[in-house]
């Protein structure tokens, strides 16, 4: 399944899709909480900071859910992702993604992430 995001309502609307479609598949809702999760950070800052559209789909292979990000923005992230400051309002995100993935790839405009199911 793959979902054009361009408005904070499409992002909704597919992040909706992905939890009806891993529910369907029986998935456990912690994991699904989960793939929420890191998609919604990704989705939202494509659309805050790169101000662009994301294509986003997902699905299960091989025991994981597959996300993929695709953005006309590339985004380049430093080698390991630090929780920032209690204090600070952002930069928790990327870091937040790591924590519940088993793998976030990210190159050329394309952020590609696994969660063991």
């Amino acid at each position: 399944m793959e979902y054009e995001v361009n408005t904070v309502a499409a992002l909704q609307i597919a992040t909706d899709a992905l939890q009806a479609y891993l529910t369907a598949q029986g998935v456990e809702d912690e994991k699904i909480f989960d793939a929420k999760l890191a998609a919604r950070e990704i989705l939202e800052n494509v659309l805050r900071h790169a101000k662009t559209a994301a294509r986003f789909s997902f699905g299960l292979s091989d025991g994981f859910i597959r996300l993929s990000i695709r953005s006309k923005s590339e985004f380049c992230p430093t080698e390991r992702a630090v929780c920032s400051s209690v204090y600070s309002e952002h930069g928790r995100g990327l870091f937040l993604v790591e924590s519940v993935s088993s793998s976030v790839t990210i190159e050329q405009g394309l952020t590609e992430i696994l969660i063991k199911v």
